[in-house]
């Protein structure tokens, strides 16, 4: 360990002197400009409400003078909150009481990258509970995506222990089956698969394409030999030249939260580093600045995921790749829908990591195959063909 961090010093300390000249041209650059940004002026109001001491932060003269103003504050999307921000809250809360009442969704926590730390709404009443009780009203009834949706999703999501239990429901009782996997075992096959349901789609449907990342468009783009599509990579927005009419855009997960179309397709249901869940390792330094990483594997892009699948009021669909598909899609296959998988068969998963096996044969005799795991070279997996 001490030999590694050694190894890595020289790099980091590079890194932190790159971070730290940026940083101060920023500052420059803001003065001369005059301007803020969003991180400025969370620091700055908490730098005005508290003090710093060696036992934590006391208020400042300012939030004395606040003390009587307020009696109630609410917060919204309060899964989104950082350390910052909730110092801020804290720091009004120490000189005068009021009540908070803070609305979240702790399965919708997606932006640790920005700061926000998830365990303050999932510790939410050992946080809080200094100056007073707390309780916690669940809103199960939504009329925003139908109950195969809902159950899929829920169950799915809920796969990671830590999360709060909820149980949401469609007041509707009609059946719906709003959920398909569409299969291909190359690009060109995925596309057209996508084409193909674009064409059984009411001419005037709403349509949204998700990925992961913007370079997940490239599907799209690169298969597109006829020109069936007009693609603007600037806005998202594409235009199905077939039936023009038809409102098709194209953004990733992180991009969608908030936003409902009628038929979504999610287009990166493929393993691999920027797969989904993407597996590309946090930068060391980095990890230092943000909140602690969750226990559960791949916790944020599973509620990356989810939020994915719910951005849909009709019908959601799983573009597979069959070479290499997403754990995820093992996940839905053998725990929680397999009947939407129907004609598309999916390759061995590798018991190690979880990825997908692929078939190859032996270099010094052609007539022996074995198992290989696509995660190879960080996985060297391997099992006798049968």
């Amino acid at each position: 360990m001490a030999a590694d961090m050694q190894i890595c010093l020289p790099y980091m300390e590079e890194l932190v002197g790159l971070v730290k000249c940026f940083s101060q041209r920023f500052d420059v650059k803001k003065r001369q400009e005059n301007v803020i940004d969003f991180s400025d002026m969370e620091q700055f109001a908490l730098q005005i409400l508290a003090k710093k001491t060696e036992e934590g932060f006391e208020p400042s003269e300012v939030a004395k003078e606040y003390q009587d103003q307020f009696r109630e504050i609410m917060i919204d999307e309060y899964q989104d909150m950082s350390r910052p921000r909730y110092e801020l809250i804290r720091a009004l809360r120490l000189q005068h009481d009021f009540s908070l009442f803070c609305v979240g969704d702790d399965w919708q926590s997606i932006y640790r990258f920005a700061g926000s730390d998830i365990h303050l709404i999932l510790d939410f009443d050992r946080i809080w509970r200094a100056w007073g009780p707390t309780f916690m009203f669940q809103i199960t009834t939504t009329r925003r995506f139908r109950q195969s949706l809902i159950d899929a999703s829920g169950a799915f999501v809920m796969r990671d222990t830590n999360l709060y239990v909820k149980h949401l429901n469609n007041p509707s009782d009609k059946k719906d089956y709003s959920l398909k996997a569409l299969g291909g075992h190359t690009e060109e096959e995925r596309f057209n698969v996508i084409v193909e349901q674009l064409r059984k789609l009411p001419k005037t449907a709403s349509v949204l394409l998700l990925g992961r990342y913007r370079s997940d468009i490239n599907l799209m783009i690169r298969c597109d030999q006829e020109g069936l599509f007009s693609i603007d990579q600037s806005t998202g927005n594409i235009r199905f030249l077939e039936k023009p009419d038809m409102d098709i855009r194209f953004m990733t997960a992180h991009a969608s939260k908030g936003l409902q179309r009628d038929f979504v397709f999610l287009l990166c249901c493929s393993g691999g580093l920027k797969g989904f869940p993407s597996t590309i390792p946090e930068e060391p330094l980095l990890g230092l600045l943000l909140p602690e990483v969750e226990r559960c594997p791949h916790a944020e892009e599973r509620r990356l995921f989810y939020v994915a699948m719910t951005r849909c009021k009709k019908k959601l669909f799983f573009i597979v790749d069959q070479t290499r598909p997403s754990r995820f899609m093992y996940e839905l296959h053998s725990k929680i829908c397999p009947n939407i998988f129907r004609g598309v068969k999916l390759p061995p998963q590798c018991p190690n990591c979880g990825e997908a096996l692929s078939l190859r044969h032996n270099r010094n005799d052609p007539n022996r195959s074995f198992y290989g795991c696509t995660g190879f070279p960080n996985c060297r997996y391997t099992q006798q063909a049968k």
